[in-house]
């Protein structure tokens, strides 16, 4: 399928290797492998995984084993946000903040030595309160590309640490060490002393904080599978009512700021300029106003909307929800007899006919009072756990529906 393969390599070939023997087969096969563990490992990155190996037999009675890895991957949420042009520019910004004061002590220490005065001048004129766990001072966090809850966290330090990075950056201006210095602290300061650059600050924060708790517990080494659907349904809702209600209150605390900063805020009703400044790219029947509504706020929220959508369809929290109701943990809190034939019934409807579906709910119902009121059955956390005791007690045989 590679056009340079067939031109240089395939039709130069001398044409009498034929592959076929099984050491080189094996070679190949290895190749193979490794190509893809190489790439399930990028995708993964640092994020927590597991293993789920199951075992069944095909028509043909042979025994079958399927490895399903199971993971959040580096594009769950922190990608559908970046596809927003302008707040990909923002993230850009944010990370070459960070990294200015990060890669160096001294600025390091320049930024704390801000913290504390303005800390100390806010608790002088009576806006903060003191007492203890208030008033720490914190650093910049670089937004790393595998957790969500990094990015979450490095825009709360950024907006609580902002008029400290706003000072020392002035400072960096008039005397930074080189020309080099001056000129990016100089370009860094306009960025954040702008209004584009306070809207998406505020947007993500609140675009992340909705998502932060579905995040976490994605990312749970023990998974509780019933909590991350119901976390999936409350942030849908969230960010419909954040899309419908939520403009006008980000809107008006962002004019807050940028007053309090003496950052100019654009006339919404005025028309709005692209980037490019090319006449023939601007549509003067969109406003300012328009833009920062559809185009960002609007955009961001239906691209994180759209990616829950896309990984958590109804169909596939169904099945995670009913499939619950197998795990012994509890003691048997989740069991549903309803719900176990409901699973049986409409996704493995290949594994089992109309009468095995009969037999299956009255399995269940002796299921019900033998095994989960069964001494040697309470405690237990893993469906692996349970098969295994099933076995041990002769009880899988009884059972073979419920236990296959």
């Amino acid at each position: 399928m590679n056009e340079n393969i067939g031109d240089i390599v395939l039709e130069k070939a001398p044409k009498n290797a034929k592959y076929t023997s099984p050491d080189i087969q094996k070679d190949i096969l290895n190749i193979f492998a490794n190509q893809v563990r190489t790439k399930i490992r990028k995708e993964i990155g640092d994020a927590k995984f597991c293993i789920l190996v199951d075992e069944a037999r095909d028509t043909s009675n042979k025994e079958q084993m399927a490895i399903v890895l199971r993971f959040v991957d580096i594009n769950a949420l922190t990608a559908a946000a970046e596809k927003e042009v302008s707040i990909w520019l923002f993230f850009s910004k944010l990370n070459s903040i960070c990294n200015l004061f990060n890669v160096s002590p001294k600025r390091h220490a320049e930024l704390l030595s801000a913290q504390k005065a303005e800390v100390a001048h806010i608790i002088a004129i009576g806006e903060r309160d003191t007492g203890r766990g208030c008033n720490q001072i914190g650093n910049l966090l670089r937004p790393g590309k595998t957790r969500w809850s990094s990015n979450f966290d490095s825009i709360c330090n950024m907006i609580d640490m902002y008029s400290s990075v706003i000072t020392v950056l002035e400072n960096m201006v008039y005397d930074g060490s080189s020309n080099s210095i001056r000129g990016e602290a100089s370009g860094l300061l306009i960025a954040m002393k702008s209004f584009d650059f306070i809207f998406i600050l505020r947007l993500m924060q609140k675009i992340m904080g909705l998502t932060n708790l579905l995040c976490r517990a994605l990312q749970e080494k023990s998974l509780d599978i019933l909590n991350a659907m119901d976390y999936v349904s409350t942030t849908k809702t969230l960010f419909h009512t954040l899309r419908e209600e939520g403009f006008a209150i980000l809107l008006s605390y962002v004019k807050e700021v940028c007053t309090k900063f003496d950052i100019e805020i654009p006339q919404m009703e005025a028309p709005y300029k692209s980037a490019t400044g090319r006449s023939c790219q601007q549509n003067d029947s969109i406003t300012v106003e328009h833009h920062y509504r559809f185009d960002v706020f609007t955009a961001a929220i239906d691209f994180q909307v759209e990616e829950l959508n896309s990984r958590f369809k109804d169909e596939a929290v169904e099945l995670l929800k009913l499939s619950c109701a197998l795990e012994p943990k509890e003691n048997f809190k989740l069991f549903n007899v309803d719900h176990i034939y409901q699973l049986a019934e409409k996704f493995y409807s290949l594994d089992f006919d109309t009468q095995d579906l009969h037999h299956l709910r009255m399995q269940l119902e002796h299921y019900k009072i033998d095994i989960v009121g069964h001494e040697r059955f309470q405690n237990l956390s893993t469906i692996s756990e349970l098969c295994r005791r099933l076995i041990e007690i002769n009880k899988s045989g009884s059972y073979n529906l419920i236990d296959s």
